[in-house]
């Protein structure tokens, strides 16, 4: 009888030990289960963020377009009254198409021709400033500006001008004229 009850009590070691390794490795399969999807939900709501973000982005991206389309037609008109010399008109019109899209240079640079063409020389440096602060390399404008700062005799700004402007295009003779006469003592006897 001993044997036999030893014998049965292996078995039922046995069986007691696969069982609890049987739950063992389910246990951990369960885990691993846990695992994966709590890093897959966390996977699917960055992406989530990600798409909503970009989402997000391509909407400013077409308000931005709708916005500049907006305003060509206006900028369009403003060409057409400053090829023909209607300078006031222009400059309304310009400044119609900077409202709906201020984010064009060009709009700026253009209305500061149109203001200089009216003599209104403190609006023509307003908006050549605001035009090089997005073309910081235009030549032309700072050349503008520069004669208007000379003509309100602003030199020192002049001069700051035109010193840019050479460092960008050395060869500017009319450029180097002026500051040559900007810089010369004035002695008059």
């Amino acid at each position: 009888m001993n044997t036999e009850h030893t014998k049965r009590d292996m078995t039922i070691i046995l069986l007691s030990s696969v069982c609890i390794i049987l739950i063992s490795f389910n246990i951990v399969l369960l885990q691993k289960s846990y695992f994966q999807n709590r890093a897959l939900q966390r996977e699917r709501e960055k992406l989530a963020g990600q798409r909503a973000e970009m989402q997000k982005a391509g909407f400013e991206e077409i308000a931005r377009w709708q916005a500049e389309l907006s305003a060509w037609p206006e900028a369009e008109q403003a060409l057409e009254f400053f090829l023909q010399k209607e300078y006031e008109r222009a400059c309304v019109c310009f400044t119609n198409a900077i409202q709906k899209y201020s984010e064009n240079p060009v709009f700026y640079y253009l209305r500061g021709l149109s203001y200089q063409a009216l003599n209104k020389e403190a609006e023509a440096i307003q908006d050549f400033t605001a035009y090089l602060t997005q073309a910081t390399s235009s030549v032309d404008a700072l050349w503008k500006r520069a004669l208007l700062y000379h003509k309100q005799k602003k030199n020192d700004l002049a001069i700051a001008d035109i010193e840019k402007l050479l460092l960008r295009n050395p060869e500017h003779t009319e450029a180097k004229d002026l500051l040559k006469n900007l810089k010369e003592p004035t002695t008059k006897k």
